[in-house]
């Protein structure tokens, strides 16, 4: 009798195996790869327009997963180089600066390393399958985009010292 129950238990076990292994997804390995395409372009030409002084572009990661049959999320990281006085807002108020002090003659940085930084963000995006009348057809809409994390890594450190005369 356990013999019987167990070969029972065995074929049953691998008939569900055999189908969950050869069901398709509701969303497929090429929708993935689209999606993660134009994601890359996105964020790409995104970060051209809105700080076109950025160098050296690097998505390290981005992936995507489906949450259900209409929704897949996307994470990404990406890191660029940008230059120090470009990390200050535009719209944000500006007091007297206070005077810079000149590097030691023999710790001058080169003209390119200067002022520079490397930016890291991470973040994610949600998109949902848009209703289509053709089948062939697969539209996705972006739902929502934001940033989990945002690492800035000085290449020169810069001297701070406080400003004795403000109280």
């Amino acid at each position: 009798m356990k013999k019987i129950l167990s070969l029972i238990v065995f074929f049953t076990l691998l008939v569900w195996t055999w189908n969950v292994i050869h069901t398709t997804p509701a969303v497929g390995f090429e929708t993935h790869t689209a999606i993660q395409e134009k994601i890359l372009e996105m964020l790409t030409s995104t970060l051209q327009a809105k700080r076109p002084q950025a160098q050296q572009i690097e998505v390290v990661r981005l992936w995507t997963e489906s949450l259900d049959d209409n929704k897949i999320r996307a994470v990404f990281s990406y890191k660029f180089q940008d230059k120090i006085g470009d990390l200050a807002p535009t719209s944000a108020p500006t007091s007297t600066p206070a005077p810079a002090t000149p590097p030691a003659p023999d710790q001058t940085p080169s003209q390119g390393d200067e002022q520079m930084t490397e930016q890291t963000i991470d973040g994610e995006a949600i998109l949902q399958r848009l209703a289509s009348d053709d089948p062939s057809l697969d539209n996705w809409k972006l739902l929502e985009v934001k940033t989990t994390g945002d690492t800035v890594i000085f290449r020169d450190g810069s001297t701070i010292t406080p400003d004795e005369q403000a109280q």
